[in-house]
């Protein structure tokens, strides 16, 4: 049953077609990339006198060059005698994994095989999807079995060395550097003994001078008041209203209102039944 779906579900025409598996530097799959559809490079294959199969790798791709190059540079760059080993390239502005002016061009296959590990080549094609691309799965595929497993190692000389060093250089700079600030950043950064809002605040004190306290019988009279205009207040918020300590407002409060303590007016005060002039809500 189950191996009826996997037929139904995946092409499987392709399952004995023998593939190779290269693994490539990312430099390299970065130009090609950059190149898809046009010719990259050449693969020459022999036999060696020991029966061995030995694989060269020819690079030819090149980056494409920058619209709006001016005719300057473009005879500028006629005039430059190549070095047969190497292919001066453009550094691209979304990379900083390439040299600036060149990579290796000749590239050593190293064959291995893949007895010990059987492995396939599935292939997801979801062209007919369209917009749907991201929320269904696509037709699945085998296009071959891994018969050889290889490896696209650059030259060891000084082009491919300088590259590396470069690469290193640009990967290893921090997102986040230090600077020295010059005299004028560092007097606006100098930590403050009082900030804007505490002068305000000092300010709006001295204009309204020292609050005292208020008679108990003064204090009480004034927070009938405050429950004329609203049923229910918070003891901060009278303290604020009144310009009171909250403490003291408490020792009233517990003579002449009750702490609620149920939803909907959970921590708030309301005058006694026997002070309220108004009927329950």
């Amino acid at each position: 049953m189950s191996s009826k779906k996997i037929e139904n579900n995946v092409d499987v025409n392709d399952a004995q077609r023998n593939v190779w598996l290269v693994k490539v530097p990312r430099y390299l799959s970065d130009i090609w990339r950059q190149n898809h559809g046009q010719f990259v490079g050449e693969l020459d294959v022999w036999t060696d006198s020991q029966g061995r199969t030995q694989c060269r790798l020819t690079n030819q791709a090149k980056f494409k060059q920058e619209e709006g190059n001016t005719e300057s540079n473009s005879n500028k760059n006629e005039t430059i005698v190549q070095d047969p080993d190497i292919i001066p390239l453009k550094k691209p502005r979304y990379t900083t994994l390439f040299p600036p002016n060149a990579i290796p061009v000749e590239h050593k296959f190293e064959i291995r095989s893949v007895k010990d590990q059987t492995m396939f080549l599935l292939n997801e094609d979801k062209a007919h999807l369209a917009e749907n691309k991201n929320l269904y799965s696509g037709k699945l595929s085998i296009q071959g079995k891994i018969a050889k497993r290889a490896e696209i190692q650059p030259p060891p000389n000084k082009v491919y060395m300088n590259m590396k060093i470069h690469q290193i250089k640009e990967t290893a700079i921090p997102k986040r550097t230090a600077i020295l600030l010059n005299d004028d950043y560092k007097e606006k950064l100098k930590p403050l003994a009082k900030h804007e809002f505490m002068l305000n605040r000092d300010k709006i004190k001295k204009e309204k001078g020292k609050a005292y306290r208020m008679e108990k019988d003064v204090l009480q009279t004034e927070i009938f008041k405050c429950f004329e205009l609203h049923q229910y207040y918070y003891l901060k918020d009278l303290a604020k209203k009144l310009d009171q300590p909250q403490n003291y407002i408490q020792e009233i409060l517990n003579d002449i209102a009750e702490h609620i303590s149920q939803p909907p007016h959970k921590g708030m005060w309301q005058l006694k039944s026997e002070y309220r002039s108004y009927a329950d809500e």
